[in-house]
């Protein structure tokens, strides 16, 4: 028999070792919910293109300028990508907190060996991007040219002539292996351009990729509205979907220099606003032109009311 006080110790004794083994058992679920919600939340953030970022999934006030580990001191050579920045009267059309947004989202890509080409081609001298926002880029070479020209389509031309060496210019560099372009109002996954490059080096003339719109809400933080998919996996499947629709999005596009001129019919004209719409159908019917859509949304496209499609320049 036992007395009242060993049972009072044995049920105590009991007690405890109930209690630590609920502990336990609540501490294996608790590691179980973690391993389970990253496996959910991971993968989905993979399916729908590059892991989630915070320079990238984040809209608003909260998207922030993280520059890329280490100084860039190459200033004595030219990079291998040209990345465009091409204008006419931007200021007036784009606030300055989404130019500065795009900027940002340019000076955090994780591949950082790319020079900066700006051209106003307005028929009125402007203040330069360099001279605002040059400090988001330091020890980066960023060109500026200022050259009065009729409207869009003549101004990719003259960039994309002279950066692939078409047309020598003393001002600029002719020898690029690839131009990124960019749109002032959108603003860009900090992989992008690595992800576009590795393609390029791979052989493709042309990469783009799907991309999500964005607009901006009366307290001007910018709001996802949705993605739109783009996907094709050979040139017969990017001739059939070019019959209905464009489906390559011209703010990102990289081009390698075996692109450019390859065919005598491949360069922009004077067909605004469906211009590049055009070029790529041209683009599509020769066999040699490799076209590549990655599968990671690399553009955040803006809706606003003054869309460069819409206007006449």
């Amino acid at each position: 028999m036992h007395s009242h006080s060993e049972l009072s110790g044995l049920s105590k004794s009991k007690s405890d070792k109930f209690v630590g083994i609920a502990k336990c058992n609540s501490h294996r679920w608790s590691i179980v919910f973690i391993v389970l919600y990253i496996l959910t939340f991971g993968y989905a953030s993979l399916s729908s293109g590059v892991m989630a970022t915070p320079h990238t999934e984040v809209f608003g006030d909260e998207y922030t300028h993280t520059p890329a580990k280490g100084k860039i001191t190459r200033l004595e050579r030219a990079a291998p990508l040209a990345v465009i920045l091409y204008h006419k009267r931007t200021r007036e059309m784009i606030p300055s907190r989404w130019i500065k947004k795009c900027l940002k989202s340019l000076a955090s890509q994780g591949y950082q060996d790319f020079d900066l080409v700006e051209l106003n081609y307005h028929d009125q001298p402007e203040r330069s991007l360099r001279d605002e926002y040059g400090s988001l880029f330091p020890n980066k070479r960023w060109e500026v040219l200022y050259t009065p020209l009729a409207n869009h389509s003549v101004a990719m031309n003259y960039l994309l002539d002279r950066l692939f060496g078409h047309v020598p210019d003393q001002r600029v560099n002719g020898s690029y292996k690839a131009v990124a372009n960019v749109n002032l109002d959108d603003f860009y996954h900090r992989d992008r351009f690595r992800i576009q490059w590795d393609h390029i080096a791979a052989g493709a003339d042309v990469v783009t990729s799907p991309f999500r719109y964005v607009r901006e809400d009366p307290s001007r933080r910018d709001k996802y509205i949705k993605n739109i998919p783009v996907r094709f996996q050979n040139i017969n499947e990017l001739r059939l979907q070019l019959y209905y629709r464009n489906v390559i999005a011209h703010p990102v596009v990289m081009y390698a220099r075996t692109f450019w001129r390859k065919h005598e019919d491949i360069e922009y004209r004077h067909e605004i606003p469906i211009e590049d719409y055009l070029l790529w159908k041209r683009a599509a019917q020769y066999n040699d032109i490799k076209i590549v859509c990655v599968p990671h949304y690399l553009l955040f496209y803006r809706l606003h009311n003054e869309q460069i499609s819409g206007r006449n320049g």
